[in-house]
């Protein structure tokens, strides 16, 4: 190997200077970064996050004592270039020799256990040439700041998010209290939530880089079906007074209904006495509902209001039934009347007005229907008998 020339020797020591200036200020910043600090003081990592940083901690040993070493070789080469504008060659070899060969010999692993042999190093040494230990140093700065950028993508991004949707898993569990119904999507999301908030925080190396996003998925869903929960539980709200008013018009039929039946005034007979009171009853028992929901409605699931309102719209159609039937019951009867009375009028024609048979099939008709209440079907049946009694006078006739 030629030796190299003095101007050769002075852009080495130009280039070790910058590559020194350089490295030492990189180290400077990596001392000063947020997540090497943060790891550095933490307690608590585990798993492969550990297991990296204490990889890591050791490479920054390493590059700190190799900047050492290397700013040491250049103070000394630097002194003996001196300021001459010539060296001898001597001088110039050994310049040389320092630049290219292995002057650097560096501590490296643990010291050794025991007592070390007579001529041994308790601490282990490498030799390097300065091209081989910038590479070695190059190669562990970026592995220490690979390290660094994936934690940092982790605690400065990841972390955040998922702040964020566990403060969206707050509300949403809110309205699950509100709705009285908690998706599985939810009760999932808050077991994942959890898991990464543990991992984000002890082992940030081992949360999956898509489980924000499987999160964000599962409380998407499970905002979808609340969504429709509260919906449903507010148009059920907003039933609310409808619901009451409903059953105020329904208990005011079952008044009259009650009343004509204890007074005797029925005009027909459409529902008994029992039947009366179980509506009476259950119009009860929904009042006391319909009042406790008015009042705290929020207090109330939707399956709650749903089932009452179901029950109120039985009776209401019960009851309904009732009050249609009383008054077709009414017109029937009246029909009845006047059906007896056309048959009366010919039976006056036929000149059988006065037979005691007719006379008698007609009191017993008049006498039913005139009656409160009046059986519909018993009255039916006397006046068809006075109307087949008519017919049969009119056959014989002719």
């Amino acid at each position: 190997m030629s030796p190299l020339s003095l101007a050769e020797v002075d852009r080495r020591l130009a280039d070790l200077r910058q590559s020194v200036e350089r490295s030492g200020e990189n180290l400077v910043a990596l001392d000063g970064d947020v997540t090497r600090q943060t790891l550095a003081g933490s307690t608590a990592l585990a798993g492969r996050t550990a297991a990296a940083w204490a990889l890591a901690d050791r490479q920054l040993a390493d590059l700190w004592r190799g900047q050492l070493a290397l700013a040491d070789l250049l103070e000394s080469l630097t002194r003996q270039r001196g300021t001459r504008s010539t060296l001898a060659k001597r001088d110039l070899a050994r310049l040389g020799e320092a630049l290219e060969g292995t002057p650097l010999s560096i501590a490296t692993g643990e010291p050794a256990a025991g007592r070390p042999g007579l001529t041994a190093s308790s601490t282990p040494t490498t030799d390097y040439s300065i091209v081989q230990l910038l590479a070695e140093m190059s190669a562990g700065y970026d592995s220490v700041v690979a390290l660094l950028e994936a934690v940092g993508r982790v605690w400065n991004e990841q972390q955040p998010a998922l702040r964020a949707l566990g403060a969206r898993l707050q509300a949403l569990e809110g309205m699950a209290a509100a709705t009285g119904q908690r998706p599985h999507e939810l009760q999932a999301a808050s077991r994942a939530l959890e898991e990464a908030g543990e991992l984000a925080r002890t082992d940030p190396l081992a949360l999956p880089d898509d489980r924000v996003a499987a999160v964000a998925a599962m409380l998407d869903v499970a905002t979808g079906l609340l969504r429709d929960a509260d919906d449903r539980r507010q148009r059920l709200a907003a039933d609310l007074p409808g619901a009451t008013s409903r059953l105020v018009e329904c208990r005011g039929v079952l008044d009259r209904l009650a009343h004509d039946d204890q007074q005797g005034e029925a005009k027909v007979v459409v529902a008994g006495a029992a039947e009366l009171g179980r509506w009476q009853e259950e119009a009860d028992q929904l009042a006391v509902a319909l009042a406790s929901c008015s009042v705290a409605p929020d207090t109330v699931g939707p399956q709650q209001v749903a089932a009452l309102l179901q029950r109120l719209e039985r009776l209401a159609a019960e009851i309904d039934g009732a009050r249609t039937a009383t008054e077709a019951g009414v017109a029937q009867r009246d029909e009845l009347r006047g059906r007896l009375e056309a048959y009366r009028a010919k039976a006056q024609a036929l000149g059988r007005a006065e037979d005691e048979g007719l006379v008698e099939l007609a009191a017993q008709a008049e006498d039913e229907l005139y009656r409160a209440p009046c059986d519909l079907v018993r009255a039916e049946g006397l006046v068809d008998d006075y109307a087949r009694a008519v017919r049969a006078h009119q056959e014989v006739g002719r």
